[in-house]
């Protein structure tokens, strides 16, 4: 104990007994305090001569203590000194005319200020921080954070997306219980990487979006590289958020409350509509109108009774409520915080809620430590509902379901396709009332997440320029999914059998971080060096399982133990648990603010892959040249010039789970039976083959940039081109794994992906008497392919969904974008008989026995007079080519403005959704009202497909380029109009606002929405919804 009271006197009295004092003649000592007079510890001060001073002298350095104090001592004799101080998001300050002579004691206080110029401001990068205007690296800040927040934007996601090149970042429709998915310069992988989210240092914590402060984006693998293996090779994105400070007790209300509406929504055909489809399709196949459709025998089905679009889809509610309670004194400071939010979707009993609490703390043990302690809660619930099945998606079955229905029956029962007792129920298909699926979904989806972070920092430990850090993060989480699906007895698609399904989970996650920094100036010279190591620890453990055949559906009644079947669906459980372990090294060094270089290399050993691959090394580089500082640079209005270029390697093991891969899976899918009548049992089996060799999935990414700033910064520009190599992609073997095996696919190194892009960003500032404005556009080019695959050049991947599990859009082969469109070309429509049978191969035959005027022209592309996969051609992918965003902000007096616009090109997109909806060879379906514009002698302008009830030249089940569409769009994504009124009573503030986001789009896509998840296959997408909000913020 005593032992441990002297190192703890030495680590708090180490920074006085180290900092130098010098003898106090030709001396100069001063303090550096911000605008509210607290002391800037690590500020830089020179100290030089003056420009047309008589005797030059080497230029001085230093930083300032923890006090903010600095001191220069022995300086050369004579007149014209000046001091230039400078500290990262501050405007920089010189003080000229100072002589020392013989005895002088110069002493100096300086103020700094906040700085307005993007170049000054710090930039949050991997364990530590820097001025913009310093990097050497590709690192971008998403701008108009703030803006950001006065819309009604529940993640991050969307705050970044359209902000920053090189950032596409798609919504996966309108789901209120999905995010939005983000991907840095190009996809990588075949697994779906995901980028790391760092929030205040620690990884995957989570977090309140409406505390963020700042939000950093690591681009390249060199800056990405100090986080190794957790980056998963898909980038890095560093979130900073509030914290408690010093200062009087404070209260802050921030809230919003505001309306969603679906747009341009699909419609079916009126009852008397379907009826003459229906009776034109069978006129068309050459067969007898059925009875049911006869309007006289049939009235019932002429009529139009319900809008099932109009009825599933609604004005969804979407709010936001939060307190935060802020107090400090100089040795111990707190932040408390409640909030709510909900987000409606605009389809029936679809929503996602959230309560979080927050409680932030810090204490100044002594004049260099400072202990923090974060603790956060977060309980979440959702209820999502499936849209894109090629069967039974809620919007497709609204498409489905015929008009003359009705929603419930007079008994208030759910309606089916038709009135129970009617003779005609046959005419109608196996349709379900969408109203019904989504008011019956009634699941139990809950998440609740508890973090603790606890982090000593200690400034100036032992010697001047040292600190230290020790973070200790704790993470543990429960999910809990039950869904009751009770039973269908209205005619349509009637299911006598009812099920319960029910999944816990228990998570835990702990990450201890230990860093040593050290920052020195030397004259000139500027060192840092940054030492770190990183042990965590994953697990989880759950079970699920399945029962059917309960008597009773009441709600008391949806428990197991009512439960008559249990033998249909096995049960499952988990328990598993990862460690890896880390070591970081970054190297910095700059000289006279003109060159500047950086190197890192971290090692990860992780305890998932095999023992003699676990451990991995990932090195990177950074350098730059500043122009601008050279003497010999003139150029008044260039305020930088810099230069950059970085290579780094970053590695991903994501893609083969969260465990151990040497553990053996065991599956239960067979059965076997010994002699005639035997009981049948079950047979456990490896369900897949270990590879012992299995090794990292990397990334390389070089990397070349400029950053300028011109007239003051008021012209900031920047611009990047970049080339990232992902190599030994981890996937199952796909290739030569004979099925014979018995068993799955070992996970194998295999393939090479490419991605290259230019990257560029410019911003405004302005200033006209009371108006502050400024202008802010940014675009970024992709070019994705697969490099390659395998020894056999022929060799391909067939990722990507199919629709009904026959029709396959998707290929990828070398030389092509990943998960490229592998189509049949369509030429048209034949317009006639004899023009369809005019199309013949070499050998005179027809190309297309079954085509008729009306039908598509499949092209055979290799003139062999057949059509088979020989004649399929790739034509593109979902994934943008070019990425746009545009922002105006402006300010007068207390009003504030916003307009950002957002957009993507190079973007296509397979309407599958089409192939549902238009095509008339499934009978008894509602179609899409489009239908009504398809080719007939009299419409021969259309490019839709005859009506027909057969489809003998596949016009529809063929994967064509007839269902490819131009997926770019331009869209007004917010406009946001505030007021602060800055005074009210005593300190009381208050801004309010109103906004709007999704307000118009420019697409030529014909779906609901171009905005399409997964790989642009739209099967019924779920769409974004237009959102008016009104807010406000109070603080007393």
């Amino acid at each position: 104990m005593k032992q441990l009271r002297i190192v703890l006197l030495w680590l708090v009295c180490a920074p006085y007994i180290s900092f130098g004092q010098g003898d106090g003649t030709n001396s100069a000592t001063g303090v550096v305090k911000n605008e509210k007079g607290e002391p800037l510890a690590g500020a830089s001060v020179v100290l030089e001569k003056s420009k047309g001073a008589e005797k030059l002298v080497p230029g001085l350095m230093t930083v300032t203590n923890q006090n903010g104090i600095f001191q220069f001592s022995n300086i050369p004799l004579g007149p014209g000194y000046r001091f230039i101080v400078s500290y990262v998001g501050y405007e920089a300050d010189t003080l000229e005319g100072y002589e020392v002579t013989a005895a002088s004691r110069i002493s100096i206080s300086v103020e700094l200020r906040p700085s307005g110029s993007a170049l000054d401001k710090v930039v949050v990068i991997g364990y530590g921080s820097m001025r913009k205007k310093d990097l050497s690296a590709a690192v971008a800040t998403v701008p108009d954070l703030e803006q950001a927040k006065s819309r009604p934007v529940l993640n991050v996601e969307n705050m970044m997306q359209g902000k920053v090149p090189g950032i596409t970042v798609t919504n996966d429709g309108g789901h209120p219980d999905r995010g939005a998915k983000v991907v840095i310069r190009g996809i990588g992988n075949r697994s779906g990487e995901s980028p790391l989210y760092v929030v205040d240092g620690v990884p995957g914590a989570p977090y309140n979006p409406a505390d963020v402060e700042s939000v950093t984006i690591l681009k390249d693998a060199a800056s990405a590289a100090i986080y190794g293996a957790f980056s998963g090779a898909a980038g890095v994105i560093l979130v900073t958020t509030r914290q408690a400070k010093k200062g009087d007790p404070t209260v802050e209300y921030t809230g919003f409350a505001g309306a969603k509406k679906a747009w341009r929504l699909p419609q079916s055909l009126t009852g008397q509509k379907e009826a003459e489809v229906a009776n034109l399709a069978a006129a068309n196949a050459g067969s007898q109108p059925l009875d049911g459709w006869n309007a006289a025998k049939n009235p019932y089905a002429q009529e139009t009774r319900t809008d099932w679009i109009g009825s599933i889809f609604r004005t969804g509610l979407i709010q936001r409520h939060i307190v935060t309670v802020n107090a400090g004194t100089e040795k111990f400071s707190t932040l408390f915080q409640g909030r709510y939010e909900e987000n409606q979707g605009t389809l029936l009993n679809t929503f996602g809620k959230n309560m979080s609490l927050r409680f932030n703390a810090g204490y100044q043990i002594a004049p260099n430590v400072k202990f923090r302690q974060e603790l956060f809660y977060n309980n979440s619930s959702s209820r999502g509902t499936l849209t894109e099945s090629g069967y039974d998606g809620t919007i497709l079955s609204a498409i489905y379901m015929p008009r003359s229905a009705t929603a419930y029956y007079a008994d208030g029962s759910f309606g089916g396709v038709g009135p129970r007792e009617s003779a005609y129920l046959g005419i109608h298909g196996d349709v379900v009332n969408p109203v019904a699926t989504l008011l019956r979904n009634k699941p139990d989806n809950k998440t609740l997440d508890i973090q603790s972070v606890s982090e000593l920092a200690v400034n100036n430990l032992l010697t001047r320029g040292l600190s230290f850090i020790s973070r200790f993060s704790y993470r543990q989480g429960q999910s809990l999914y039950k869904n009751f699906i009770p039973r269908r007895t209205e005619p349509g698609k009637p299911n006598n059998a009812n099920q319960l399904d029910y999944l816990t989970d228990k998570r835990n996650n702990w990450i201890w971080e230990n860093t040593l920094n050290y920052a020195r100036v030397f004259n000139q010279h500027s060192l840092g060096l940054m030492l770190s190591t990183t042990a965590q620890q994953n697990g989880a453990k759950g079970f699920s399982a399945s029962a059917k055949t309960f008597d009773n559906e009441v709600s008391w009644a949806q428990f197991f133990a009512f439960a008559g079947n249990f033998t249909d669906v096995l049960p499952s459980d988990w328990d598993w648990q990862d460690r890896n372990l880390s070591y970081v090294g970054r190297l910095s060094y700059s000289w006279a603010d003109r060159y500047f270089m950086t190197a890192s290399l971290r090692n990860d050993i992780a305890q998932r892959l095999p023992v003699n691959n676990r451990s991995k090394y990932f090195p990177g580089v950074t350098a730059a040249w500043k122009i601008s500082s050279e003497p010999f640079f003139k150029a008044d209005a260039v305020d930088l010039l810099k230069i950059r270029a970085s290579w780094g390697r970053i590695g991903n093991i994501n893609s083969i789970g969260n465990y151990y891969y040497g553990y053996p899976g065991l599956s239960r899918d067979n059965m076997y039976q010994v002699g005639n009548g035997g009981q049948q049992t079950f047979v456990y089996f490896q369900n897949e083959q270990y590879n012992p060799k299995l090794n990292w999935e990397s990334s390389e990414q070089k990397d070349i940039g400029i950053d300028i700033g011109l007239l003051q910064d008021r012209l900031t520009i920047t611009a990047d081109y970049f080339d990232k190599l992902t190599i030994d992609l981890i996937t199952k073997q796909s290739n030569n794994w004979p099925v014979a095996m018995g068993f799955g696919a070992p996970f194998i190194n295999q393939g090479r992906i490419k991605n290259t892009g230019f990257e560029f960003s410019a911003t405004w500032r302005g200033q006209i008497n009371d108006l502050t404005y400024d202008l802010n556009g940014n675009f970024a080019t992709l070019k994705n392919r697969v490099v390659y695959i395998d020894e056999n050049p022929s060799s391909s991947w067939n990722d990507g969904p199919t629709w009904r599990g026959t029709m396959q859009a998707y290929r990828s082969v070398v030389g092509q974008p990943y998960n490229s469109f592998w189509l049949y070309k369509t030429g048209g429509i034949f317009q006639t008989d004899a023009e369809a049978a005019a199309y013949v191969g070499p050998d005179g035959k027809r190309i297309q026995g079954e085509a008729k005027a009306g039908d598509l022209k499949f092209i055979d592309q290799n003139g062999d007079g057949k059509l088979n996969d020989d004649d399929r051609v790739f034509m593109g992918n979902a994934f943008p080519k070019i990425t746009y965003g545009f922002t105006a902000n402006a300010g007068w007096k207390n009003f504030d403005f916003s307009m950002f616009w957002q957009g993507v090109g190079g973007v296509k997109l397979f309407h599958v959704f089409k192939e549902s909806t238009l095509n008339a060879s499934e009978q008894g379906y509602n179609r899409w009202d489009k239908i009504l514009d398809a080719w007939s002698p009299t419409n021969t302008g259309s490019d839709i497909p005859r009506i027909s009830a057969n489809d003998p030249n596949k016009n529809f089940q063929t994967p064509s380029d007839w269902y490819l569409e131009n997926g770019n769009y331009l869209r007004l994504k917010s406009l946001v109009l505030g007021y602060n009124f800055n005074k009210l009573y005593r300190n009381m503030k208050l801004r309010v606002y109103v906004s709007g986001d999704n307000l118009l789009t420019i697409t030529k896509y014909s779906g609901m929405d171009p905005e399409v998840g997964g790989f642009g296959f739209d099967g019924g997408q779920f769409p974004v919804s237009r959102i008016y909000a009104a807010g406000v913020r109070l603080t007393f």
